[in-house]
């Protein structure tokens, strides 16, 4: 017995209408919701066939915003599709990565002056930001030219 007097189908659409969602967030919050497998396996090929659901789609927007926002390379961009059920071909230039760290860099240096002294924090900061090790190197050398 559901706890739920909502179809599978109408508690689907709910999740949907508060932000574009992975086929993986969809069947986890419908499996919270106590609704049957075989239910839930029919709700996603009705979602797919509606063209409410599209993966590809879905990831392809995230990249390009997380891209566009430029504080991030591409090792945090990946994780961040994986961690919502998606993947991607698509992955940051070298150079792409490059200026986008110095960019950071910079900016973050001047907002603190602690960064601009210590080169291992400012280091730290790039890589868990997601930078490869060549972009980290590069910005450091650029930005305090070593």
């Amino acid at each position: 017995m559901k706890k739920s007097k909502r179809s599978c189908f109408d508690a689907a659409l709910a999740i949907l209408a508060y932000r574009s969602r992975s086929e993986m967030e969809v069947r986890r919050k419908l499996k919270d919701r106590d609704y049957e497998e075989a239910e839930i396996e029919t709700v996603i090929q009705k979602l797919y066939h509606y063209r409410y659901l599209d993966d590809d789609a879905l990831a392809n927007d995230l990249f390009d915003a997380y891209k566009k926002e430029g504080k991030h390379g591409d090792i945090y961009i990946h994780q961040k599709l994986s961690s919502r059920g998606l993947s991607s071909n698509r992955h940051l230039t070298a150079d792409d990565e490059k200026k986008m760290a110095v960019a950071l860099l910079r900016k973050t240096v001047s907002q603190n002056s602690s960064l601009a002294s210590n080169q291992r924090k400012a280091a730290a900061m790039l890589a868990r930001r997601g930078f490869a090790a060549q972009a980290v190197m590069y910005a450091l050398e650029t930005v305090f030219e070593m």
